[in-house]
């Protein structure tokens, strides 16, 4: 439960950091500012926890065991091609809306669902290209040096496995934990990527919305003094 806590912690910081930016253009804040928010956010973070672990992921198993079944009949495999990219922006967006706007849970998943509806293509394809990219690049950086680690130890000669205490079993485990924190490391760093992408996201159909509800506005007053 502490890793899950702390991983939406360093998830909540790039939503936290683009709502300071876009309050303060200027930048005037520090990150004592934004570990602050943090730590009054806590509380709400811990709420959306709990409601994406036991509502929201059990109807998601239900719909991708819906769409895996589909794909023996060829057309599931677009529509769960689809689904992922969506339901990673839904979820994204309505974290967004839930922590910047301090919506209630349901409230922000409503919100999210009609955001990701305003511009489902546009969104749904910039997501799955910006996870498409990530991933070969990630797969890049992790799977090169796991493979010259392999092929040194073979050719090192030190490749005798039947001894727990051998030199060349130590070294390929202390390798193998490298490559794995690596990994960890990278996931991180590369989902804030895809948050910062969906904030992007989410602030330009914020100021969307905004921006047609002020002419909706000015053209009422137009009508009134008519």
């Amino acid at each position: 439960m502490l890793i899950i806590i702390i991983s939406m912690l360093n998830f909540a910081y790039p939503v936290l950091y683009l709502q300071f930016i876009s309050k303060n253009p200027e930048a005037n804040f520090t990150i004592k500012d934004i570990t602050t928010a943090l730590t009054k956010n806590t509380g709400r973070l811990l709420v959306f926890i709990l409601g994406l672990v036991f509502i929201i992921f059990p109807l998601l198993m239900l719909l991708f065991a819906l769409l895996f079944l589909m794909i023996f009949i060829i057309i599931g495999l677009p529509l769960l091609l689809i689904a992922m990219p969506a339901v990673l922006a839904w979820i994204n967006l309505s974290f967004y809306d839930y922590l910047t706007e301090k919506t209630g849970f349901f409230r922000a998943f409503k919100n999210g669902f009609l955001l990701l509806k305003q511009q489902f293509w546009t969104i749904v394809g910039t997501t799955f290209v910006m996870l498409m990219l990530i991933q070969i690049v990630q797969g890049i950086i992790t799977m090169v040096p796991y493979f010259i680690g392999i092929i040194y130890f073979f050719s090192s000669g030190q490749t005798n496995m039947s001894d727990p205490e051998s030199e060349g079993l130590a070294t390929m485990g202390i390798f193998a934990a490298v490559i794995m924190i690596l990994a960890v490391l990278l996931s991180y760093f590369f989902n804030n990527l895809v948050l910062i992408n969906q904030g992007l996201i989410y602030y330009s159909l914020r100021e969307e919305n905004e921006s047609t509800s002020l002419i909706s506005n000015i053209d009422l007053i137009g009508a009134d003094n008519e």
